[in-house]
């Protein structure tokens, strides 16, 4: 829970990049003690959404170079993770898309947030449908730093149409 907290700050862009996260305030902040903090940014650093270093926790900055090392992987990942997730679903899987589907359509062109939100859920699913730890993990870590770089790129709201991202 507290890794994904952070995490959501970081992608969300609600601590920027170059920012300096101070564990104590961070500690303070989710209202925890320092070793779950601690443990929390070790694991965000490992996902490359935070640096650790002598001067402390710091949020990297992501530039173009780095956005496409990033998709020329995200492509294979996904690829391959769609494939087993086809290979693999299981019945429940199968609603859970059907839910996806129908909580995508049913949000409105201008709710960005609520775009992001949904389109973490898919790809948690289609990850979990793959049945493969690995792909998982990778998937997780190539979408954090991809959606905060997509929610940083757009200023204002994400339009899109339900129908053109399932299809």
């Amino acid at each position: 829970m507290t890794a994904n907290q952070i995490e959501a700050a970081i992608v969300d862009c609600e601590l920027a990049p170059r920012a300096v996260i101070v564990e104590a305030e961070r500690s303070e902040w989710l209202g925890l003690g320092r070793t779950p903090v601690r443990e929390a940014l070790v694991s965000l650093a490992n996902a490359n959404l935070l640096r650790l270093g002598r001067g402390g926790v710091v949020i990297p900055e992501l530039n173009a170079m780095t956005m496409l090392k990033l998709l020329e992987l995200r492509e294979h990942i996904e690829r391959l993770c769609i494939q087993k997730a086809v290979d693999r679903q299981t019945e429940e899987d199968h609603q859970a898309f059907k839910e996806l589907h129908s909580r995508l359509k049913d949000i409105p062109n201008d709710d960005r947030a609520g775009f992001m939100a949904v389109l973490w859920d898919i790809h948690i699913a289609v990850a979990t449908a793959s049945q493969n730890e690995f792909i998982d993990s990778a998937l997780r870590t190539t979408q954090g730093l991809s959606r905060r770089s997509l929610l940083g790129s757009f200023g204002g709201p994400l339009k899109r149409r339900a129908d053109d991202a399932v299809n």
